[in-house]
C-alpha cells in the first residue's frame, strides 16, 4: 500500500507520473506464508517505507529514505531481506555501493538513506569551477540489522548469513549535473565505508561510482 498525501499526480492509467511537489510518501507491505502443499513454513513479513524531501532554501534540497522491516517466525532465504548491494560501477537509488551480494542478510533491520543536493551553492562560488555548471552532492548511508539462529539454521548454506549488528554505513561526496550545454546528466560519486569483518568475500572500502540524472 502506497499513500502520497497531497502529492500531485499527472497523466492517465499506466503512463500515471507524480509532480516534483516535495511530499512525503509511506509504503507499507504485508505478507504471509502458509503451509500449503510442500510448504513447511509459515511466516509473517512486514516492511514499512517513508521518503521526505525537504526543501532547504538556498541550500538545496535534502531527500530522505527511512525503512524498516521485520520477519516474524522461519523463512526460507527468498522471504529474508539482503541488504541492497551494488557491485557494479554505476549508482543505484537506495543501495549500498560498497557491499557484495548477500554480505549482509537480516531478519530485521532499519536502514536510512539521505542526500543533500547543493545545487549549485557551494560550486557555484568558486571563480573557475563556476563556468562548469557543476553542483555538489553529499551522501550518507547505513543499516542496521540481525538475522535469528532458527533462520540462519534452516537457510544453511556456503554463504555466512552475516548481520550488521553494529551500524554498517557508507558516506560520500561527488559532483553532479556534468555535461556538456544542455545536456548535462551525469554525476560522479567518490564513496567511502565503515570496516566491518567480511567472512564472505573481500569488499572495498573506497569506490568512486557514476550515475546518471536525467533531469531537465
Amino acid at each position: 500500500m502506497l499513500f502520497t498525501p497531497n502529492r500531485n499526480i499527472f497523466g492517465y492509467g499506466v503512463e500515471r507520473k507524480p509532480g516534483t511537489n516535495l511530499y512525503p510518501s509511506f509504503l507499507l507491505s504485508y505478507q504471509k506464508g502458509l503451509e500449503i502443499g510442500a510448504g513447511k513454513t509459515t511466516y509473517s513479513k512486514v516492511l514499512f517505507s517513508y521518503n521526505q524531501p525537504l526543501k532547504l532554501g538556498k541550500f538545496g534540497i535534502l531527500n530522505n529514505t527511512l525503512e524498516s522491516g521485520k520477519v516474524f517466525g522461519d523463512a526460507q532465504l527468498s522471504v529474508l531481506s539482503p541488504v541492497p548491494a551494488n557491485q557494479t560501477y554505476s549508482l543505484v537509488a537506495n543501495t549500498f555501493s560498497l557491499l557484495n551480494y548477500y554480505d549482509f542478510v537480516v531478519d530485521q533491520f532499519l536502514v536510512g538513506h539521505f542526500e543533500h543536493h547543493f545545487n549549485g551553492y557551494i560550486l557555484n562560488k568558486i571563480p573557475l569551477i563556476k563556468k562548469l555548471k557543476l553542483r555538489s552532492v553529499i551522501t550518507f548511508r547505513g543499516v542496521i540489522g540481525n538475522i535469528s539462529d532458527s533462520n540462519r539454521e534452516i537457510n544453511r548454506s556456503s554463504i555466512i548469513y552475516n548481520a550488521p549488528k553494529e551500524l554498517y554505513y557508507e558516506y560520500g561526496f561527488g559532483a553532479e549535473n556534468i555535461g556538456f550545454g544542455n545536456l548535462r546528466v551525469f554525476r560522479i560519486d567518490c564513496i567511502w565505508s565503515s570496516e566491518f569483518n567480511n567472512p564472505n568475500n573481500s569488499a572495498p572500502n573506497f569506490g568512486v561510482r557514476i550515475g546518471m540524472s536525467p533531469d531537465f
